[in-house]
């Protein structure tokens, strides 16, 4: 990978190139859907079934309603090609759209110095409709890629440059902290009422306990001083 004079400035300032990758599919109406709407509308056959496969709920309903059975393949044929092209579209869109906010907010929180994503073109496997951005980045802290990925949950990570990173305690402390906020909030949105409030309890409890913790620490070293 070429990396820019620019970008090797801000990792000269501690900054570290990162490329995050991240993946957006459309699944495609299954069997158990399409059953469903063969009860409503009549089973037409076997060469019909096969040939809507690819196609968005919507548009099968469309082509459902409009035409008796023995139409449906020469519709579907007809509306095929003009889907997956829209579908792919959206996709594209979605997947840049993705992109764009997420390097704008961590420029906002002055999480980066540098951002740019790259779209790979959409690719169809069977009923799925699937593509990822590559976004490369260079953040200012160690903390803040620990952060955001944990945020993010990206699909891949690949740690460009540099090839080794030099951490002081605060830094590692920092990145820690705010990974162990993240799982806890992520933890508490998931449990019901009643176990938020037992959680809740055992938080402020272990929070007591710290800060006698370092009142003792606190008042040993004033001693030792």
């Amino acid at each position: 990978m070429e990396i820019p004079e620019k970008v090797r400035e801000y990792i000269k300032k501690g900054g570290i190139l990162v490329e995050l990758y991240f993946d957006f599919s459309i699944v495609m109406p299954d069997a158990e859907s399409r059953e469903k709407m063969w009860k409503v509308f009549g089973k037409p056959s076997e060469e019909v079934i096969q040939q809507s496969a690819g196609f968005a709920r919507k548009h099968i309903y469309e082509i459902a309603q409009q035409h008796p059975p023995e139409k449906w393949l020469e519709e579907v044929e007809k509306k095929k090609e003009e889907v997956r092209k829209e579908l792919e579209e959206h996709l594209t869109n979605v997947a840049a759209g993705f992109a764009q906010s997420f390097i704008a907010d961590l420029v906002k929180k002055e999480k980066i110095w540098f951002g740019v994503a790259d779209i790979n073109p959409p690719i169809w496997e069977g009923e799925t409709l699937s593509n990822y951005a590559v976004v490369t980045l260079v953040f200012r802290k160690f903390s803040g890629l620990v952060e955001t990925v944990a945020l993010y949950h990206p699909a891949g990570i690949e740690i460009i440059e540099p090839e080794y990173l030099e951490l002081d305690v605060g830094e590692v402390q920092d990145a820690l902290n705010k990974l162990s906020k993240i799982v806890y909030e992520t933890k508490l949105n998931m449990l019901t009422e009643e176990k938020k409030r037992e959680l809740l309890k055992a938080y402020k409890q272990r929070e007591e306990i710290g800060k006698r913790v370092r009142e003792r620490v606190l008042h040993r070293d004033q001693r030792t001083g």
